[in-house]
């Protein structure tokens, strides 16, 4: 039995699961494999059939991977590299990196363990999806969103107190635009909001808050938990905003690949991840230790 994080060698949030997930069960073993090692496996294996899908994958350091011996995966793979093909022509690697793509979300999808941020046809892991379109969904999800001005020409549509920013998706907004003229070309604008940031980490039905009260987490708890379910993912970062009297909070961002440090969401990731019966935990005075 196997626990599969997918990852890239540098994701520091992967490597703190697969360590966890080591304290915390005794079996099944934990793998740790990259977008490439998946690319450049010599074999693979992957039959769909009336009676199901049975893929097994051997790695090039003979690790064989079967989707019957799989009983949780956690996936943040990035794109397939162009690097696994080096040897094909332009045209050719692009067609096999959306063939691997295929084959990857294929494989996902038909395991029939707990899979943590599955791949969809658009990305392999995470919400492909705009900041805008994240804004939307927050909307529909009872979060009051942080209002947004895109302009194509501040000469034409100058935009008078409000706030420019550089990342739609930080919580670091900017300073006030104090002149309409300052620049002729296209902006992102805000209006004024508060001084202070706050995030929410949601592991399937559980959130975790990072500078909230516990009150005001149990106001933005609802709205958090179904825009991850609507985005499709067990695994989110909600980024929020004061409004300007502090008396308030508003969406601004989210992160569907988060990094996260905390004990506390890892811990409950690693349950979601190792959910079937038959794993085996650590015995209770080795995890007292931890």
């Amino acid at each position: 039995m196997t626990i599969l994080i997918l990852a890239e060698p540098h994701d520091a949030t992967a490597h703190r699961v697969a360590a966890l997930a080591r304290q915390t069960y005794s079996t099944p073993a934990v793998r740790v494999v990259s977008s490439l090692e998946i690319a450049r496996a010599p074999r693979w294996s992957h039959e769909v059939g009336p009676d199901g899908v049975a893929t097994h994958v051997r790695l090039v350091d003979g690790t064989t991977l079967r989707s019957g011996d799989i009983v949780g995966v956690f996936n943040r793979l990035w794109p397939v590299p162009a690097s696994a093909f080096t040897s094909f022509d332009p045209t050719d690697r692009e067609y096999a990196q959306a063939e691997m793509h295929a084959l990857l979300v294929s494989w996902l999808a038909s395991l029939t363990c707990p899979v943590i941020n599955r791949a969809s046809p658009h990305s392999l892991c995470g919400s492909p999806w705009s900041h805008v379109k994240w804004r939307i969904a927050a909307g529909r999800a009872g979060l009051e969103t942080l209002a947004v001005r895109l302009t194509t020409s501040q000469r034409r549509y100058p935009t008078r107190n409000m706030l420019r920013v550089v990342d739609l998706g930080s919580a670091v907004i900017g300073t006030p635009d104090a002149s309409p003229f300052s620049s002729t070309g296209p902006g992102i604008f805000v209006d004024p909001v508060g001084e202070r940031t706050a995030s929410i980490v949601v592991v399937g039905n559980s959130v975790w808050p990072e500078s909230l009260s516990p009150h005001e987490c149990d106001l933005l708890r609802d709205g958090c938990c179904r825009l991850a379910t609507d985005a499709g993912t067990e695994f989110l970062r909600v980024r929020f905003i004061s409004t300007p009297d502090e008396q308030r909070w508003m969406f601004c961002g989210a992160e569907a690949v988060p990094d996260v440090w905390e004990v506390g969401p890892l811990s409950a990731l690693v349950e979601m991840i190792g959910g079937a019966e038959s794993l085996h935990l650590v015995p209770d005075e080795v995890g007292a230790e931890r």
